[in-house]
């Protein structure tokens, strides 16, 4: 819930006003070969990750966030990751800039359809962790470690490549 709503906030800033020094052509070429550069970079960490990781801890641990409750907590937690900050001002300003040739509406569209996926992802592994925890281990884990750092990977050359297109 905080998640979303910091979200909300973000997006907003950068609609009624931040976005519009950033919607230049020379500031979208800039967003999508920065942007595609931190995925190929967050895609190359998970492939070797999942390569040099041994073993997945599988033991629940405890966690002082749900004591905070979903807004406190996941306001802390969203600002705490380093890669929401980044994902805002390279790729989620991306496409933001891209939803806006669909006036509010296309923005709505973005919002909505981001914090939908948000949701649906988090819902899956939390899930999968609660029910999975000894079958996702292993060869697994770095299986699927590996497909999402591909994923990631080809979304980051996608962009990368948009922004040469664009010069």
């Amino acid at each position: 819930m905080g998640h979303s709503i910091l979200e909300l906030g973000v997006v907003a800033l950068l609609y009624f006003g931040a976005a519009t020094v950033l919607d230049s052509d020379v500031a979208q070429i800039c967003i999508s070969i920065i942007g595609g550069t931190v995925l190929i970079f967050m895609a190359a960490t998970f492939v070797r990750s999942a390569i040099k990781e041994k073993d997945l801890n599988t033991a629940p641990s405890k966690s002082s966030f749900g004591k905070m409750g979903p807004i406190i907590g996941g306001v802390i937690v969203t600002i705490s990751n380093p890669y929401w900050s980044v994902w805002w001002v390279t790729v989620g300003l991306a496409y933001l800039i891209w939803s806006q040739e669909y006036g509010l509406v296309g923005v709505a569209c973005f919002y909505f359809g981001h914090i939908l996926a948000d949701f649906a992802w988090f819902t899956l592994v939390s899930i999968v962790i609660a029910s999975g925890r000894k079958i996702i281990a292993g060869k697994v884990y770095k299986v699927i470690l590996t497909l999402c750092g591909i994923g990631m990977g080809a979304m980051g050359i996608y962009f990368f490549i948009r922004g040469i297109n664009l010069i």
